[in-house]
């Protein structure tokens, strides 16, 4: 059992974790805060903006909005109204462009109210207490003496107890492969996954997992099989994991990704949030963006 310091949710789910080997962890890039009980998050960030998926009907190029500084401590939304480039690659005339693709699963819009169906409690105002709640842990042990593994940690249980995904692993710097390694899970299978070996390579690839690291966007796919984006989930996610959604939120410091939070559900369509939520994990996620400065 994975126990946290600093206040982590009680009863911690099985987890496993080989270490933490940050690369070019320096200054970051500007990002919101996301604002939550104060919370010292306004570490380097993601362009791209944070929000639900839109209908794939532009195939521009504009990039998110960027409303924060490195270093705040701002309460700025992050929500940004482009959504970053495509990931490489051409398609075949009269397909779908592998742009609009992309930008079909970049969060950029936050849902009005939690839709049926939905992960994680029943009661939105729930969720978002125990997120908050977690934020404010994390802030707290952010301000004193911490082991950084401790850190992570409680950001991933929060993320997986308050929104009730199936699993949420978190995927650090691997040099030797080029890769960001799985290290940390929570959930159904997490930790036989991380030990099969989670990789997500960082050569330049057409696929969703390179277009959310290469661009700092956070992506959001509610069904890995539907027709607009099948095309764009690599082989080798399939055979390591059978979840039908899932979400990326980089790590991005120095312009280049040193981590990455990945959070799925087994089935389609579930990963629907309320207002607010998503501004409070991508809070969560830039509080381990700045956890990971500190100790650089």
């Amino acid at each position: 059992t994975v126990s946290a310091a600093g206040g982590a949710p009680a009863g911690a789910a099985p987890g496993t974790q080989t270490g933490f080997a940050p690369a070019d962890a320096a200054a970051g890039r500007a990002s919101a805060g996301g604002g939550a009980d104060g919370a010292s998050a306004g570490a380097a960030g993601a362009e791209g903006g944070l929000a639900t998926a839109r209908p794939a009907t532009t195939t521009g190029a504009a990039r998110g909005a960027d409303p924060g500084t490195a270093g705040s401590t701002g309460t700025g939304t992050g929500t940004g109204t482009g959504t970053g480039l495509a990931a490489p690659g051409r398609e075949a005339p009269g397909t779908l462009s592998g742009q609009a693709a992309f930008e079909s699963t970049v969060l950029d819009t936050i849902t009005p109210e939690m839709a049926v169906g939905g992960v994680g409690q029943a009661d939105p105002a729930a969720r978002a207490d125990m997120l908050s709640a977690g934020i404010r842990d994390i802030t707290d042990t952010l301000a004193g003496s911490y082991q950084l593994n401790d850190v992570l940690r409680i950001i991933l249980e929060t993320m997986y107890r308050a929104i009730g995904f199936t699993r949420v692993m978190l995927c650090t710097r691997d040099v030797q492969t080029n890769s960001l390694r799985g290290r940390i899970g929570f959930g159904d299978g997490a930790d036989a996954i991380v030990r099969r070996g989670f990789h997500v390579p960082l050569e330049t690839s057409r696929d969703v997992f390179f277009g959310a690291i290469s661009k700092g966007a956070d992506i959001c796919i509610a069904d890995r099989d539907s027709e607009k984006v099948r095309a764009y989930i690599p082989a080798w996610y399939r055979k390591a994991v059978d979840a039908r959604g899932f979400v990326l939120f980089p790590v991005i410091i120095n312009k280049k990704p040193v981590a990455l939070i990945y959070a799925d559900h087994a089935e389609a369509g579930r990963l629907n949030f309320a207002a607010g939520e998503l501004n409070l994990l991508k809070t969560l996620r830039n509080q381990a963006i700045l956890a990971i400065r500190q100790k650089s």
